[in-house]
């Protein structure tokens, strides 16, 4: 999937995307030395700039917004201006953004006080904000020690989808075990603390540390962590206290000497990966900057974690970064047309067209038995059987590919009762008693009070991915959330592979209107049938 990096850091975020499959289409970051390291390091230079003043109709369309809005203003650590500093704006500017540009999910990170700020209503304020912008929100306090780094920083997490986009509740990635801390401590280019350094023994001899903490028993050991940040030092034995930007202060032993924890050991508990913090490391960017930057980063691996458990639940789990287009030429009547797709998928190991199509829908070209069709029929999906290697014939893939437009008409998708929708959509009684007197009593909806059509209206255009995703793929399982457009022209048809995600953000307008006595959602049209059922056509 595409995503587009707001309040970018560094590039953490977009390094856990991507690691975890995403493409990158953009950032914005205000701050100028950090958009300079995010373009070093990432060699990217498409930056947007400061949030406030982008337009959402200048940016690429996108399926993931991933922004770690400033928490300063929210944080125990900070000042806690709340809503009342103007960093808090920056949420205002991110749901305009959501609300325009309509991606699929959304991950969003800020400092665990944000939920406490203001007895929790400033938390509240804005989760209702972005569930009024037509995303269900899921929210949770992540430790990043929990997944795979020895680095107690916690923050909480918050993770919104378009209504229908998951196949259920979020749920959140399951803990891993950390790596040991000495993997990520024992940069040769660490400064000695001197034991003998006057602020240390100060500290060792107050009433706080006197007789508690022996520092030669402590030097006998190596990666024993030292947190002086208070007055009585905190010892670890196996984590790294979360680090400041404004304070510094933590120390590690390593070979009878104390060591300050630098910027590149700070970027590896953060979870980058070591030829990135290598790579910031020996840029020669002042090591207090350098440290600001690190300790405000997101972490790399938390980030990732969430991102692999959104794909893992989502509706569309492959949807294609772009359309992929398989065949084009003259028009062919439809089983033609049909025939030439199969014979090109057929043929996946000499085209690369069909390889690449083969790993968007989820299979491993490389590890490929056979692809084979049924008897290609008119009006009939595409039905192709795909065996991996190794795998018994009882496992095989069974994928159904539906053409949803012609040439010259209209394809009809499905039929269905009100009652039947009702139940499936969770349809509210006051939007089900006006279809009904459209679809029963045969009351056109162009006679009705355009407060009622206003209602109609607007629950469609609040819950249209779910509308759109239920009526393409809840005829058949086979269906991966997959389907043909075709893309019309004078001389030619090309056919193009895409998903759901795609037919709602970004083939239409995302919109819901009325057309006649016809609701069109997403390009998709509702209308009444004579025998009482609701009749889904689509033409794009």
């Amino acid at each position: 999937m595409r995503f587009f990096d707001f309040c970018s850091g560094i590039g953490g975020g977009r390094l856990a995307l991507e690691a975890a499959g995403h493409t990158c289409v953009g950032y914005s970051e205000k701050d100028k030395t950090a958009d300079i390291i995010f373009s070093y390091l990432t060699g990217d230079c498409r930056g947007f700039g400061d949030i406030m003043l982008i337009d959402p109709s200048r940016l690429p369309d996108f399926d993931i917004m991933l922004a770690a809005f400033p928490y300063k203003n929210f944080s125990a650590g900070g000042k806690r201006f709340g809503f009342h500093d103007n960093k808090a704006h920056v949420i205002t500017a991110l749901i305009g953004i959501l609300s325009a540009k309509r991606p699929l999910y959304f991950i969003f990170e800020n400092d665990k006080g944000f939920l406490s700020y203001n007895g929790g209503r400033a938390f509240k304020t804005v989760c209702g904000a972005l569930e009024t912008a037509g995303y269900e929100i899921f929210s949770s306090v992540l430790n990043s020690s929990d997944y795979g780094t020895p680095y107690n920083r916690e923050r909480v997490y918050i993770v919104g989808a378009l209504k229908g986009a998951l196949s259920g509740p979020f749920e959140w990635p399951e803990k891993v075990e950390s790596r040991p801390v000495s993997e990520f401590l024992g940069d040769e280019y660490a400064p000695v603390l001197p034991v003998s350094d006057p602020t240390f023994l100060a500290g060792l001899q107050n009433d706080f540390n006197r007789g508690r903490i022996f520092i030669n028993e402590l030097l006998s050991r190596d990666h024993i962590v030292i947190d002086r940040r208070w007055n009585d030092y905190r010892v670890f034995e196996d984590k790294v206290p979360a680090l400041s930007s404004s304070r510094m202060g933590i120390v590690y032993t390593l070979g009878g000497e104390l060591k300050k924890i630098t910027a590149y050991e700070a970027l590896l508990l953060q979870g980058y990966p070591g030829k990135i913090a290598k790579k910031a490391r020996d840029a020669g960017i002042l090591r207090g900057s350098l440290m600001k930057y690190a300790a405000n980063s997101v972490s790399v691996n938390v980030i990732e974690h969430i991102a692999r458990a959104i794909e893992k639940q989502a509706v569309t789990s492959f949807v294609p970064s772009e359309d992929l287009e398989i065949c084009s030429g003259i028009y062919e009547k439809n089983i033609g047309t049909k025939k030439k797709f199969i014979s090109v998928l057929c043929d996946y190991e000499n085209s690369q067209t069909a390889e690449k199509w083969l790993s968007v829908i989820g299979e491993d070209p490389e590890n490929i038995d056979f692809v084979k069709a049924e008897t290609v029929r008119n009006d009939s999906p595409i039905t192709v059987y795909i065996k991996q290697k190794g795998k018994r014939i009882a496992n095989i893939s069974k994928i159904g590919f539906y053409t949803l437009s012609g040439k010259t008409r209209t394809s009809v998708l499905a039929k269905r009762t009100l009652s039947d929708l009702a139940d499936e959509w969770n349809i509210p009684e006051d939007v089900y008693a006006l279809l009904d007197l459209n679809v029963n009593k045969k009351v056109k909806f162009k006679d009705m009070a355009e407060h009622e059509r206003e209602t109609v209206r607007s629950w469609f255009f609040e819950n249209r991915f779910l509308v759109v995703s239920d009526i393409i793929c809840g005829r058949d399982d086979t269906a991966r959330d997959f389907m043909f457009f075709t893309h019309k022209s004078d001389k030619k048809t090309e056919w193009i592979f895409t998903g759901v995600g795609s037919l709602v953000g970004k083939k239409t307008s995302g919109d819901a209107s009325f057309v006649g006595d016809s609701l069109k959602v997403c390009g998709i049209t509702l209308a009444r049938t004579t025998s009482g059922q609701i009749k889904f056509t689509v033409s794009l």
